[in-house]
């Protein structure tokens, strides 16, 4: 089993290169997916988070509108370390547990753990590389704006939320630059994998 840590910061196609190496035989485990459970209706992470930011970030079936409170914690550094508090352990977890049932599965399986926060929350630990994606932030306002109704500003925000590149570069294994079109992507992935994973893929299921 090898495992790489996939970030980078919004909007920098962390899961177009999700999706590629899905393609080329990785099995991915989606972070911001399992966080989705947290926030699940009367579950553990539910009762928290309303019993720290209120009912007012409720929709009117009593789920969480993950864009109030994102317009909250984006806005107030204070606000989103008391949601990452909340959040971050319980994702954890569920990664672990992903992790542990596809190697139950598959002891061979080179697993992607994609994840925003990956090394803010303290999880690099969990990976045996970590691939960075990187794009110019013009190329992450436009990527954004088309997938979402959050205007320039709202989008600086979330990406000043984050840590910058130079940090996140200091933790990287590999750099992904996406400032070009799919098939660029797609070729710079390939060859990673090619390059990096397909020897360790073989000779795992050589040790079969």
């Amino acid at each position: 089993m090898f495992i790489i840590g996939l970030t980078g910061g919004i909007g920098t196609g962390k899961t177009t290169v999700s999706a590629i190496l899905c393609e080329l035989g990785a099995k991915i485990i989606n972070a911001d997916l399992l966080g989705h459970a947290v926030y699940k209706l009367d579950s553990d992470g539910w009762f928290k988070i309303i019993e720290s930011f209120g009912r007012g970030i409720l929709k009117d079936n009593s789920e969480i509108d993950r864009e109030k409170l994102g317009e909250i914690v984006f806005k107030d550094p204070d606000a989103l370390k008391l949601l990452n508090k909340i959040t971050h352990p319980r994702i954890y977890e569920k990664i672990e547990d992903n992790i542990r049932e596809i190697s139950t599965i598959d002891k061979t399986a080179v697993i992607i753990v994609e994840a925003a926060l990956l090394i803010e929350a303290g999880w690099v630990s969990l990976v045996n590389e970590l691939w960075i994606t990187k794009s110019t932030q013009s190329h992450v306002i436009k990527r954004v704006q088309e997938r979402s109704n959050l205007d320039t500003k709202a989008i600086q925000n979330r990406i000043k939320s984050q840590m910058n590149h130079q940090e996140r570069a200091k933790y990287a294994d590999v750099v992904i630059e996406n400032n070009s079109d799919i098939t660029e992507l797609r070729n710079k992935v390939s060859k990673l994998w090619h390059n990096r994973l397909a020897n360790y893929c073989k000779e795992s299921r050589r040790q079969i």
